[in-house]
């Protein structure tokens, strides 16, 4: 099945998940709530995608064997890796996250995302 996604994606609404926590990010300045839609999800669950939004905070972010490819349809992301330069990612921006990426999130105020996510853990 296919999922056009437009402009739209910024002003969905979308179910409450709720809190922000392992292994999905571990918030460091107290709680961050979470919202989002999974479109697609593979028969063997290693690719998904979807659209994710959680609220204003800092978290640790530790991508395990997943790798993620995110393009921010609201909101900004400061993304501070433990082994490497910061970078800001806003609206209209992509970027891919590979396997093993660590650091902090910092979001300044509630950040959305398009996501897809490859989970490496079956792969040698």
């Amino acid at each position: 099945m296919i999922f056009p996604i437009s402009d739209a994606a910024a002003a969905m609404d979308l179910p409450v998940y709720g809190p922000l926590e392992p292994p999905v990010g571990e918030p460091l300045d107290g709680p961050m709530t979470t919202s989002g839609e999974v479109f697609f999800r593979s028969e063997n669950g290693v690719v998904f995608s979807g659209l994710w939004e959680c609220s204003a905070g800092r978290m640790r972010a530790n991508f395990g064997n997943d790798g993620e490819m995110v393009h921010i349809v609201k909101g900004t992301l400061h993304a501070i890796p433990d082994d490497g330069e910061p970078f800001t990612l806003r609206p209209g921006d992509t970027a891919t996250f590979p396997p093993h990426w660590t650091g902090i999130w910092e979001l300044e105020q509630p950040m959305r995302k398009l996501y897809c996510v490859f989970d490496f853990s079956g792969l040698a």
